[in-house]
């Protein structure tokens, strides 16, 4: 598969936009490829959600480990369980999840940024601080 320059215009427009990140992948050119031979590297991100060339190193040591700790976080499609939209997650905003907060990596991200800000809402839960991501 050949590195994209960009994204063609149609491919994202009716994803959620997230406040800090858009709608459309953001390409670091970085494609690292499973190994059989040493396991599920990136098994949080199924080949299917994976954006290609949107890959950005972990610091595994800062993982919260259930099973593995994976090595590259990569920008995933994902479809709201609210609002059925399609949306991604964030290779940075994963980053920020399981190193910065640490959840465990087992987390699964539901809810595009609007449906989970809403959620919290309706909870009654403080949003985070203005530099964190959604």
């Amino acid at each position: 598969m050949q590195m994209p320059s960009s994204a063609e215009p149609s491919d994202y427009d009716a994803y959620a936009e997230h406040p800090r990140y858009g709608k459309r992948p953001r390409i670091t050119g970085i494609d690292p490829q499973e190994d059989p031979e040493k396991g599920l590297l990136f098994w949080i991100s199924p080949p299917e959600c994976r954006i290609p060339y949107t890959a950005i190193k972990a610091d595994m040591d800062r993982q919260n480990i259930t099973a593995f700790p994976i090595p590259w976080y990569f920008d995933q499609r994902k479809i709201c369980k609210d609002c059925e939209r399609p949306f991604i997650f964030f290779a940075e905003e994963q980053r920020y999840w399981f190193e910065e907060l640490g959840f465990y990596l087992g987390t699964e991200c539901l809810r595009c940024a609007k449906c989970r800000k809403e959620k919290r809402e309706k909870a009654g839960r403080i949003d985070p601080p203005p530099e964190a991501p959604l």
